[in-house]
């Protein structure tokens, strides 16, 4: 009760061959061609009985629309009738194929008495029935999407990876900017000591250098940005790269916001200068 709709996903992973003697790991994926996990393609036809929609990284090894490719160990041929983009799965393309045809597959790979049996089902449905799921169908594990994303093969470690790079290199960036700008106020020392004893106030001080870091620092974010979409552009298609708008704003704030907060040095500085003393440094 609750579950409106019910897909079968079979994953495999495998090699192709295809025309002129070549192959390629591939993740083969059995889905419902009338289903929601059917894919869209960019090029080509939709999914079909007896035939194949491959992703875009596996078309550039010059697999085209109406190529035949051939599913090694088991010897199922399958024509290629669309194109997708944006599928692969722990790092190798998909290859989209009726349910029937995976199970084809996977008896010829495996011969075994029977169907060969699908490794998940997509639930759509209400939360209070998707929280019943395991109970319901005994010996089944269940997750939201998210949950089933982090649990694929190698993906947290991974993830996990990478994480801690951009945070090394967020701290090592904030270090580097407060120290940049530490240095340029005590290199003006004794202008702001000038500045103090002819009267000017510690507010105006403070305004004036918070609006000189913050014009420095969008000024580094907007030319680092714009430095990384230009690499991007020329970055060849067959590397696995994605340069996210979004994470590229994220960052780009939390490196604005250490900028600021790294100001905090500076104005320490500023605070503590003795007038009588820069002055007599300036002379």
């Amino acid at each position: 009760d609750g579950v409106r709709e019910a897909n079968a996903l079979g994953v495999s992973m495998t090699n192709v061959s295809f025309p002129d003697n070549g192959s390629a790991g591939v993740a083969v994926f059995g889905v419902d061609p009338a289903g929601p996990l059917a894919p869209p393609v960019t090029s080509g036809d939709r999914l079909a009985a007896q035939v194949a929609v491959i992703d875009a990284s596996l078309a550039r090894k010059g697999i085209g629309v109406g190529a035949t490719i051939t599913a090694e160990p088991s010897g199922m041929q399958m024509k290629v009738v669309g194109i997708t983009s944006d599928r692969t799965y722990r790092h190798a393309p998909v290859v989209y194929v009726p349910l029937e045809t995976w199970r084809q597959i996977q008896v010829g790979a495996n011969p075994k008495p029977g169907r060969a049996p699908v490794s998940a089902i997509a639930v759509t449905g209400d939360a209070s029935a998707l929280a019943r799921l395991s109970q319901a169908a005994p010996g089944t594990m269940s997750g939201t999407k998210g949950e089933v994303i982090q649990a694929l093969p190698g993906y947290t470690q991974e993830s996990g990876t990478l994480l801690m790079i951009q945070v090394f290199l967020l701290v090592i960036a904030a270090g580097i900017i407060a120290a940049f700008f530490y240095i340029m106020t005590l290199q003006k020392t004794a202008e702001f000591g000038v500045l103090k004893a002819i009267g000017t106030s510690m507010s105006y001080l403070t305004c004036t250098l918070v609006c000189q870091i913050f014009l420095l620092a969008l000024a580094g974010i907007g030319i680092g940005a714009t430095l990384s979409f230009a690499v991007a552009s020329v970055i060849p298609a067959t590397v696995p790269f994605l340069l996210d708008s979004g994470r590229i704003a994220l960052f780009g704030a939390v490196m604005l916001t250490v900028a600021l907060i790294g100001s905090l040095l500076s104005l320490i500085r500023i605070a503590r200068v003795d007038p009588l003393t820069a002055i007599g440094h300036a002379a």
